[in-house]
C-alpha cells in the first residue's frame, strides 16, 4: 500500500517552519504514518485510535488544566473543548466555527495541522486519516455533551473532512 516519502533536510526544515513543529508533532505524524508501510492506514484504523486513546487524553488533559469547560453546555460547551483541545496539543494556528440549526462545523488544523499523517508524516495514502473527528466526538462525550460527528457524503463517497480556506472543516451534530 503506501510508505512513507523520505525528505532532504531543506524541505523538512521548510515544513518544520511553516506548521511551527515540536519533536512531539513530528513524532506523533510520523508514528501514525508508519501505519501506512505496514498497509493498515486508513481513516478506520485512526478512527479506532482516535477513539481509544480519547479516555486517557481525556484524563491527562484534566489533570494538567487543559480541559476545563466551566459548565458551558450544548453548543458553547462543544466550542470551548475544542479550542481547549487545540490551546493543549497544537493542533493548528486557530480554530473556526460555523454554525447552522444544530450543525457545527470546525476549522480546525488544515494547512498548518501539525498531526497530519501526510502532511507531516509523509505518509502516501489516499483519502485521509486525520484523527480529530473521532477524537473529539469521543472528548465531548466524555464532558458530557452531546455532539455525534456527522461526516459528509459526496457522490456516494464519505468525505470525513473538507479543506476550504487552510483549515480541515469537521462537521458534528450538537444538541442543545
Amino acid at each position: 500500500m503506501g510508505r512513507s516519502i523520505s525528505l532532504d533536510h531543506q524541505q523538512l526544515r521548510r515544513i518544520i517552519e511553516e506548521r511551527g513543529l515540536t519533536p512531539c508533532h513530528a513524532f506523533f505524524a510520523s508514528f501514525i504514518a508508519s501505519l501506512s508501510e505496514a498497509g493498515i492506514l486508513n481513516q478506520a484504523v485512526v478512527n479506532f485510535l482516535a477513539k481509544h486513546t480519547a479516555g486517557v487524553l481525556h484524563g491527562y488533559l484534566k489533570a494538567m488544566g487543559f480541559l476545563n469547560l466551566a459548565g458551558a453546555k450544548g453548543v458553547a460547551g462543544f466550542k470551548k473543548l475544542v479550542e481547549d483541545l487545540n490551546n493543549a496539543l497544537g493542533i493548528g494556528e486557530r480554530v473556526e466555527f460555523r454554525e447552522e440549526d444544530n450543525v457545527v462545523e470546525v476549522g480546525i488544523g488544515g494547512d498548518k495541522c501539525r498531526y497530519c499523517p501526510r502532511g507531516v508524516g509523509r505518509a502516501e495514502i489516499p483519502g485521509t486519516a486525520c484523527p480529530f473527528p473521532r477524537l473529539i466526538e469521543a472528548l465531548a462525550r466524555l464532558e458530557g455533551l452531546d455532539a455525534v460527528y456527522r461526516p459528509r457524503e459526496v457522490n456516494g463517497r464519505v468525505e470525513p473532512l473538507r479543506r476550504e480556506a487552510g483549515l480541515c472543516w469537521i462537521r458534528y451534530e450538537v444538541r442543545r
